[in-house]
């Protein structure tokens, strides 16, 4: 049966999802679990690999298994074997054929700063603090001008990973909650380390080291400039993963 994964990760604890020798990652962690629990070596497949020190509140895993043991033993089986710091939200049974990356039809990110609160070392893993306050009507106006289907390769971190280097995003949302404010982007998909990219030159534009309209000239430019360095990935978090319906259902006859 083909199994969904949603799972939540401290990115601090791992040194990125992806498998990688001699490393911690949530990947390594998730898939020693499943083997532990049932026996034998598993495969799995994410909706998005996340760098080191990034976390994920809706992470979606999946794999297929060859067993009888029920959905609710499965969870409480792995989850007992998986390290601090990583925890499943939910497990259904999908269909045959779902795939959490290619099927996904919308993710978004959320990054999270603060320019009032004195660094903590409570808070340092999961809050990017500001050097100084930010003009956040020219963060918008910077934000609203990457809206849209574009080629971002100006803001990738390896291009020559990404066979197709457009992307569309639906929306950029900037806003704050008590100490805290928060950017949020929701796109199909994203090329690695885009949003820390982008991130890194929208808070450059509202401390004043750039005009908002820098933003036309990199994607014009479609060349990568470090001349501002990503943000750092302690504020950044894989939220949600939609994919559409009937990808999630079972096939006739299959029950949970």
């Amino acid at each position: 049966m083909r199994l969904m994964f949603v799972v939540e990760y401290d990115g601090s604890r791992f040194q990125g999802y992806e498998v990688q020798p001699g490393c911690i990652t949530v990947q390594s962690e998730f898939e020693a679990a499943l083997e532990k629990c049932l026996g034998f070596r598993i495969k799995t497949f994410c909706a998005g690999r996340t760098d080191r020190g990034v976390h994920a509140i809706g992470q979606v895993i999946a794999c297929t298994l060859d067993t009888k043991m029920p959905l609710k033993a499965i969870r409480a089986n792995v989850q007992c074997r998986l390290p601090m710091g990583i925890r499943i939200r939910s497990l259904d049974q999908v269909h045959d054929d779902f795939h959490p990356r290619y099927h996904a039809l919308r993710r978004a990110y959320r990054y999270v700063m603060t320019e009032t609160l004195a660094p903590s070392v409570f808070l340092e893993p999961y809050v990017t603090f500001l050097r100084r306050p930010l003009d956040w009507d020219r963060v918008r106006q910077a934000a609203s001008l990457l809206v849209g289907t574009h080629n971002f390769v100006s803001f990738a971190k390896r291009p020559i990973e990404a066979v197709r280097l457009e992307r569309s995003i639906e929306s950029i949302e900037i806003s704050s909650a008590g100490e805290f404010a928060q950017a949020d982007f929701e796109a199909r998909g994203f090329l690695r380390g885009m949003i820390r990219n982008i991130m890194g030159w929208l808070i450059a534009v509202g401390e004043g080291q750039a005009e908002p309209e820098v933003m036309v000239e990199l994607l014009a430019r479609r060349v990568k400039d470090r001349g501002i360095e990503p943000a750092a990935p302690q504020g950044l978090y894989l939220v949600r993963v939609w994919y559409p319906p009937e990808r999630l259902e079972l096939p006739r006859g299959e029950t949970h």
